[in-house]
This record gives C-alpha cells, structure tokens and sequence, in this order.
C-alpha cells in the first residue's frame, strides 16, 4: 500500500523536512500517489500512499493529533470490525480508511491490545508524541518490510535501506553479502546485506526512546497457533470434509482480499495455488483480470495459465519474458531487490509481470504464495515422509563400512558431516539442526516422525516463505503494484499449522510427480481446487516458477573485472579467470553478488552494470 520513513534523534535536536524529504524520494516507487510529512522537535515521519482505499484526502498520511502520530503501510483486513467497535465506544473515525481504524485502536487500547486484534499485513511507526516514545511494528509472518538503524545521532527507519541511506550513511556488509550465496539475505528475519541495519522480526514490535537502544517485544509466533484439541479434531475428519473447512476458510479470506476502491487483478501460472485463488476471487468480483508471466521456450507455463483464464472467463494479460533478459533486467531488479538475487531468479520476470498489471490500472493483486510452505508442496518434506525406505541403500553401505571403522571415514561423510555442511550450517545457526528438537516442543503430543512431518510447515514460515515475500514485496513494489496472500490469512494459518499431515498428503495410483510418485502433495487444497477449477490444473504437478536462471548463465571475467567481489577477495585475473571456467553456475551466483555489490557499494548505475552484464556475459539456452 505504501513507504514509511522516520527519524527519533536524540533529545535536543531537530529533524529537517529536507532530510524527511529526500527519504522519502527514494521510495516514491512504493507510493506515487500522495506524500506527507511530520515533524515535531527530534520527531519526524515521512509517508509514501499508494491509494487503495478512500482514495480521499481524509486517508492522508501521517495521521496526526494532539497526543499521536501513525505512519502505516499495509491492509487491514477486519477494519469495518474494528470500526464498528470503535463507533460502540463513541469514537468517529473519519474517512473510509483501514489507517483510521488503525489510528484510532491504537490511541484507545494501545500497541500490544491492538497487534492481537488487528488482522492483515502491516509495518507501522506509531508515535506517543507526548514522551516521544515510537512503536516499529511488524505483521505476524513479515509480509511487510521495516527496516532500521541505531546511529550516533539517532534512529532511522524505512520500508528500503535506500531511504534509510538517504539519511545516514549505509554500507554493504561484506560477510552477509557473500553468505547471500546460500540465499540467507532473502530469507532472513532480522538481518540484512548492509552494516548495522536490521529488520523489525515478523512478529514482533519495537519500544524507542530517544538516546536508547531499542527494545524488542514479541507479540506472536506461530508455534502459539498449535492446538491439540483442534488438531485431533481435524484428525478425525473425513478427507472431503477437512477439504471442506479449508476451502471455507480460504474463500472468506479470498474475500476480504478483494477489498479495495481500485481495480483488483490475480497473478497466475497456471498451477493450483494460484488458480484455486483467481477462482475463488472470480466469485466475488467478476470485474478481476488475470496476469501472468510467460517464460518463453521449454519453461513456458502460458498454455496452462490460458485454460484457467478460459475456464474462469476472465482475459488473461500476458507478460513475455526471453532468457536474455534475465541480462537486461538484472540490475535494475537488484537496486530494488536490496541483495543479491540468488534464490528467485524468477523475481525478474515477477517485477515485469507487474509493470504489465500497472499498466492495466490495477494495484493490488491475490496471489498463490503460502500454500506450499504450509500444506507439504515441497518435494523434500514429502519425501522424507518416506526417507526410512528411501534410506536403506545408505543404510546398507554404513552397515558394510561399519566394519572397518577407518574404511568408513574414507568413504562415508562423518556424523557430522562435511566442512562444508558445518559451514553451511554455522551460517544458518543450525537451524536444520535444530528442527527435530523444536519440532517435539512444538508438537509434544506427537510420536517424533509425526511431529517433524507436522513441525515443517512452521519451519517453512520461519524461512522459505521469507524469501518469497521479499520477492512479492520489492518485485510488486517496484512498478507500484502491492501483492496480497489469501493463504497467508490469520485463520488459513491457523488451520494448516494443525491439520494433519495425513490429509496435506494423500496415497495416489497416478505417477502424479517423478520426486515422488504414488503420493499427492497439498492433497486438501487439490481437493479444494478441483471444485473452483479445471481438474487437470487441480492435480498437476509443482513446477515452482521455472525460468532460465543462473545455470544457464555464461559468466566471463570481464564481469568481475576492477568490481566488487575481486576487491573483496582480493582476486588476482588469473583467478577471477578460474572462478568463471570452473563451476559455472556458482560463478552465475557470485555474479549476482557482483552485481548487488557495484550498485550498492561502488555506487554504479543500474545502467553502468547493464552495459557490463551484456558485453561480459550471455545466455545459453
């Protein structure tokens, strides 16, 4: 919906509108259509809107009285709810807004009341000007970005680190932009690719004070959702019936996703998650356009995406992506990336899918993102569903090595396993480590299998579903266009975290998919689908937005020449030469990081890494 920016210096000092102005410059992309300031003594707030509801003055921001100031970007989904309340109690809120709904719970039950009450995808900076104290606050799983920073100065916050360099110095730190290889930027909760600048944690909230470093508070997790009576009771639930449940709690939330005073459009691919969601949508608003991204060539997608759209009778908007221009787009796409592009490559052809949407007149789009991560659509968490038969060759092998012990270290990788795992690991905190143990914690009533089966879909929240976020956001928000996720609804959440993993997968006679034949994956959502859209889209298999990514990717040392990555490698020709003859794809991967690092911290144009990009490498497809 929007960009949000503040400052809170220390006592004494004064914010400039100067400074609030020139951060909110740098998000103008985020919210074209009105900006506002405030600005009182150390305090100041910068707002970006992109108007989606009451596209009046009176949904301005900052919202501002004698007591409060609120700078909000997102959508809350049970305003009306929230309004209705408010007006029992003699408040009028005025305008047609969620921001007022919001302005107002927050002065009269304050933050922690009003976070638990609230539902929907937000980061707010909401301020008690009378002691000067600012709430950063954040939505339950990080579908909204907050960034922040403590100087010497003060503290500064925005939905971009490029707003936050607008007003103080802001650097890449080199150990997280290297470790972004292994796609921790993307997916990471509190950190980020540049020196002393964090992010608000999904979930939770942030006290300042002036002079003060600020205090963090938890107000949700979603192990919190876990509920052994409703579990058992959906345990016992027939598969059509859990199916059922499901696809009622998704089309209310499907629903309270169309709202908006502007066009709504869908973002399809032509599989199930997104195609259950356009159905859905095409019930309640027969005005909604379809978009999609077509990957020209083998990875094409659009026959697939053109039967929903037939079947749903809603024009399909195609946007057509070649493989060179995973080239062209690249650098442009890593300014508003803010890391290296590593993981989602496909975020290339998502930001133009998105100027196609924009340029239809539509702003906010529903999209498929969620499903896998909570109902079991990954081909790893399926398969070790079956690793203990999956295992026996291996089993075997250490049963035959276990004889001589000294053979077995030869041959066989430790019980710890590799450096490389260990490195691996250390970078990521262990958190593969530590799923077993977190998952009985999570799931104390469950035999351990069960219970590491049942934890994945908190274990994907708390990760991989990050990274796919930071994608919808920067892509989407890059051509002003902001996505919405109908599986992400407080209640759709709620339900998957306790539904059994026996009825997220289901036995099948079909070869569905080669990674794991004879078991159906998202069982309960293609049971959902197969009454919203056609069957052959409700059973087809995961494909995960294909495109040519950095394997296909030809690298050559022009590209690294005089550039980031040599400089802080200190690599010699010769060696840059090596990196790019010897492994191909992981020379594509760094390039990603060369790229991140010539806009970022040598301060390279979009453009002057573009030139470079197409005279130094190319596509092979």
């Amino acid at each position: 919906m929007c960009g949000i920016a503040g400052v809170l210096l220390k006592p004494g000092a004064a914010v400039s509108e100067a400074l609030l102005r020139a951060m909110a410059d740098k998000q103008r992309h985020r919210g074209p259509d009105q900006r506002g300031f405030f600005s009182r003594g150390n305090l100041g707030l910068a707002h970006n809107r992109l108007s989606i509801l009451d596209l009046s003055e009176t949904g301005r921001q900052p919202f501002v009285s004698e007591n409060y100031a609120l700078v909000y970007n997102g959508e809350i989904y049970n305003h009306l709810e929230l309004r209705r309340d408010l007006e029992h109690r003699g408040i009028t809120c005025r305008g047609g807004s969620d921001t007022v709904a919001l302005f107002e719970s927050l002065a009269l039950f304050g933050v922690e009341a009003t976070l638990r009450r609230i539902k929907g995808m937000f980061a707010f900076a909401f301020c008690d000007l009378r002691d000067k104290t600012v709430y950063l606050c954040r939505d339950r799983v990080g579908i909204k970005p907050l960034a922040w920073t403590l100087r010497e100065s003060g503290l500064y916050w925005a939905s971009e680190v490029k707003a936050l360099a607008a007003a103080a110095a802001v650097e890449p730190d080199p150990t997280q932009a290297l470790l972004a290889l292994g796609g921790m930027a993307e997916a990471s909760g509190r950190e980020t690719v540049f020196k002393d600048v964090h992010n608000v944690e999904p979930g939770t909230y942030l006290v300042c004070r002036a002079g003060a470093a600020p205090e963090v508070r938890r107000y949700y997790s979603a192990a919190s959702e876990v509920d052994e009576g409703r579990y058992r009771e959906l345990e016992r639930m027939p598969e059509r019936e859990a199916a059922a449940t499901f696809s009622r709690a998704l089309e209310a939330s499907v629903k309270a996703m169309l709202m908006s005073d502007v066009p709504v459009g869908a973002f399809v691919s032509g599989g199930v998650d997104s195609g259950l969601i356009a159905g859905l949508a095409a019930r309640h608003d027969p005005r909604i356009s379809l978009f999609t991204a077509n990957v020209l060539g083998a990875h094409s997608e659009y026959e697939d995406a053109k039967a929903l759209s037939a079947s749903l009778g809603r024009p399909l908007h195609e946007a057509p992506f070649s493989p060179e221009m995973m080239l062209s787009q690249w650098a442009e796409a890593t300014y508003h990336y803010e890391c290296p592009i590593v993981t989602h490559t496909n975020a290339i052809p998502f930001g133009m899918v998105a100027r196609l949407a924009r340029g239809k007149g539509v702003k906010p789009v529903l999209t498929g993102e969620g499903s896998d991560e909570l109902f079991l659509g990954y081909a790893r968490p399926v398969l070790e569903h079956r690793m203990k038969w999956l295992r026996l060759p291996v089993r075997l092998l250490e049963k035959i090595y276990g004889v001589s012990p000294r053979l077995r270290e030869l041959v066989l990788p430790g019980p710890g396993g590799t450096a490389d795992d260990f490195a691996v690991g250390l970078a990521r905190r262990f958190e593969h480590e530590r799923r077993p143990q977190r998952a009985l914690e999570a799931f104390p009533f469950l035999a351990p299998r069960q219970a590491r089966l049942q934890y994945e879909a908190l274990h994907l929240l708390g990760g991989h579903l990050r990274s796919l976020l930071h994608r919808n956001d920067r892509m989407g928000m890059w051509a002003s266009v902001e996505s919405r996720f109908p599986f992400l609804d407080e209640a759709v959440i709620g339900l998957a975290v306790n539904l059994p993993a026996k009825l997220k997968l289901s036995g099948t006679w079909r070869l569905h998919d080669w990674r794991h034949p004879f078991l159906l994956d998202k069982a309960v959502v293609r049971c959902a689908a197969a009454g919203v859209i056609p069957r052959a889209l409700a059973l087809k298999s995961k494909n995960g937005f294909p495109m040519y990514g950095h394997r296909s990717v030809r690298v050559r040392p022009g590209c690294f020449t005089q550039g980031y990555v040599a400089g802080l490698l200190r690599l010699s020709s010769a060696e840059i030469e090596e990196a790019c003859a010897r492994n191909a794809y992981f020379a594509a991967k760094l390039l990603s990081v060369e790229v991140f690092g010539r806009i970022f911290s040598l301060h390279e144009s979009a453009e002057q890494v573009t030139r470079r990009l197409l005279a130094h490498a190319s596509m092979d497809c």
